[in-house]
């Protein structure tokens, strides 16, 4: 029993290895490389393929530009379609895929002319280009939205440029729990 579970296990090893070289001998390749017009590799360009063998699928071109299906079955109909925002697409047909063999398909892909109005419509604030002054208005509304905006130092506060830590005044000019400024 042991000697029929040894060379039946070996059995199928056997036919592993020699099944398997003839499996990849069925099947060819589709790669190649896309790049701009200055010759520089695109990453990132979706690139399809379909066809009456197999469903369609997609691959993106590697930093180098690289692309790559690597298991498809012989066919002399293959479609490879290859898109990027930017560039104009490019559709080859009739691509043929041999047993074995690889099918090299570089592209040069072409900017797009695609015009575009862009409209920007605001206005631009008023800049005193001679003063390096900073000042600030602050109206009856703002006021009214700041908590405390009876302090005054609570308004300085909020003033452009102004940093205020403590109040500057003499401890005789301020008397406990008045405040010396009314808004």
């Amino acid at each position: 029993m042991r000697i029929l579970k040894r060379s039946l296990v070996a059995s199928l090893i056997m036919v592993m290895f020699v099944a398997a070289p003839v499996w990849a001998q069925e099947t060819g390749s589709i790669t190649g490389t896309v790049t701009d017009p200055d010759g520089a590799p695109l990453p990132g360009v979706a690139v399809t393929i379909s066809g009456q063998q197999v469903p369609t699928a997609t691959v993106y071109t590697q930093a180098n530009g690289v692309y790559r299906f690597p298991v498809l079955p012989p066919s002399s109909d293959y479609v490879v379609t290859l898109g990027l925002e930017g560039f104009k697409t490019i559709i080859q047909e009739g691509l043929i895929v041999r047993v074995g063999g690889n099918t090299q398909i570089n592209v040069l892909m072409e900017l797009s002319t695609v015009e575009e109005t862009v409209t920007v419509t605001g206005s631009s604030p008023i800049v005193d280009v001679k003063s390096t002054s900073l000042g600030t208005n602050m109206t009856e509304e703002y006021m009214q939205s700041i908590p405390s905006a009876r302090d005054p130092w609570v308004m300085l506060e909020h003033t452009t440029g102004m940093q205020v830590d403590r109040i500057d005044l003499p401890p005789w000019l301020v008397p406990s729990g008045i405040s010396v400024f009314r808004c």
